[in-house]
């Protein structure tokens, strides 16, 4: 059913009571993600590992000399012919990303449970060049669970800052500069 069509007047009133929520709701973003960057930081006592390229990687070895670390689960996995849809539309987005963290102090992965042939034959077909890791038989997580990991490596250390669970992502993206502990 398509919307209904008014005069300008009566249109512009409603369009400008929407715009009052949206700054309302810019608003609220913007408190929670004040409370984001305040929330206490956890301890990655794990010692997770990864496959790469080149072999065994530890959670550390993903910093690549950066302090911070954005680790995206991309949900694919061992059983799956491809990589979740709503993960691959995020992920369309990730080559141009990693100059601007890379900036900020921060390096970025995404990691999946489906072997590393898998993903990279999935990444070649959807010409991506991000940073992307198996956790295949090393880190049995659901593979149904899309999350985002922020974390910091102060004196060799690795904590956890900021996780979403299943859908809390979609927010984390809009803010995602603003989450890192550092900023610039």
């Amino acid at each position: 059913m398509p919307n209904q069509v008014v005069a300008r007047e009566e249109w512009l009133k409603a369009r400008l009571e929407l715009l009052a929520a949206e700054k309302e709701f810019t608003r609220q973003r913007d408190a929670l993600t004040r409370r984001r960057m305040a929330l206490r930081w956890e301890r990655v006592e794990k010692a997770y590992q990864f496959e790469g390229t080149n072999g065994a990687l530890s959670l550390a070895d993903l910093f690549d000399r950066r302090s911070q670390l954005i680790v995206y689960h991309f949900m694919f996995a061992p059983d799956w012919e491809e990589g979740c849809k709503s993960c691959s539309f995020w992920a369309d987005n990730f080559n141009g990303i990693p100059i601007h963290l890379n900036h900020r102090d921060v390096a970025f992965s995404a990691v999946s449970r489906a072997p590393l042939a898998k993903i990279n034959a999935y990444k070649k077909r959807m010409g991506w060049s991000f940073q992307w890791h198996s956790t295949r038989t090393r880190n049995p997580e659901p593979a149904a669970l899309s999350q985002s990991n922020l974390a910091e490596r102060p004196q060799l250390k690795v904590h956890s800052l900021w996780r979403t669970l299943c859908r809390a992502h979609e927010a984390l993206h809009a803010d995602l500069f603003c989450v890192c502990a550092h900023p610039s």
